[in-house]
């Protein structure tokens, strides 16, 4: 018997509802074929049999209708460099701080000094407390918005041209929001955040490199569910801001998290994954 590991490095670019442990697939790989042989998988999924295969010295095809599942393998099997990566990354990041630094500014309660919001909590449409640290005496603190934090949040924020928006359709996983009233994918965001994670996208989007652009985007939408309304507020009782159901939904407690902060979470692992994959000469395989 071969106990499940969690993944490895190489298989946290992207979460994957489903995702196989992928040690046991590759036990699997190595027992059912040898070197230069081609293994298929028709359900490819988050790729963990492609990826596998082609570590091993297999010949890698996968297939699945999910188009997102498709595009997730290729950018597996063809990794950029982790250094060129993490370079073009935090300066998508740096071109931006100066810009929106101030629209997640808010008052250290115990020094007075400007802190950076971590997370504005709301009550249904009512901003109802803030969560910050702040630079200049370390506090980690929480309290309810002040006159400035009311102010900040009121503020218009144009998105800029082109940036991702359409009807929401019918189905059975949009009944949550249909019943709230949301028609457009914008109104899962709030403004100023749905105006930020469109200029991320702007930015990546001048990326020269194709590969490294690729998993710039995928680090996107990697972490786009935090940067939307559909955080629930759990008030510390584990767990960490996630999208913890399968469904779109907007909870009546909820969090705006501030995107800069979660993408560069995401940036890290995007680079370690690129890294592991590179280990063994990355993975040559399509």
């Amino acid at each position: 018997t071969v106990a499940p590991r969690t993944w490895p490095h190489r298989h946290r670019l992207h979460k994957y509802w489903g995702r196989k442990p992928a040690n046991l697939v590759a036990r699997h790989v190595a027992f059912f074929s040898a070197p230069g042989e081609l293994v298929v998988d028709p359900f490819a999924g988050s790729g963990v049999t492609l990826v596998e295969a082609a570590r091993m010295g297999r010949a890698a095809r996968g297939f699945d209708l999910n188009p997102f599942a498709a595009r997730l393998g290729r950018a597996l099997l063809d990794p950029p460099n982790a250094g060129r990566l993490q370079a073009r990354a935090q300066a998508v990041m740096a071109s931006l701080t100066a810009e929106v630094q101030g629209w997640y500014a808010t008052r250290c309660r115990g020094c007075g000094g400007e802190a950076q919001a971590q997370s504005f909590v709301h009550h249904e449409e009512r901003l109802c407390q803030v969560r910050y640290t702040c630079p200049c005496c370390g506090a980690r603190g929480q309290a309810p918005p002040d006159e400035d934090d009311l102010a900040l949040a009121a503020l218009p924020a144009p998105a800029p041209a082109g940036a991702p928006d359409c009807d929401i359709f019918p189905g059975w996983q949009m009944r949550k929001l249909q019943r709230k009233g949301l028609e457009r994918w914008r109104q899962l965001f709030t403004p100023r955040n749905y105006r930020l994670a469109a200029l991320l996208r702007q930015r990546i989007l001048q990326t020269r490199e194709p590969r490294t652009r690729e998993w710039l985007l995928l680090t996107l939408t990697a972490c786009l569910a935090q940067l939307t309304r559909m955080i629930a507020d759990n008030s510390g009782r584990g767990g960490g801001p996630s999208w913890k159901i399968n469904s779109y939904w907007l909870p009546g407690r909820w969090q705006e998290l501030n995107p800069l902060r979660y993408f560069n979470n995401r940036v890290r692992k995007s680079v370690a994954a690129a890294a592991d994959l590179a280990v063994r000469g990355g993975c040559p395989a399509r």
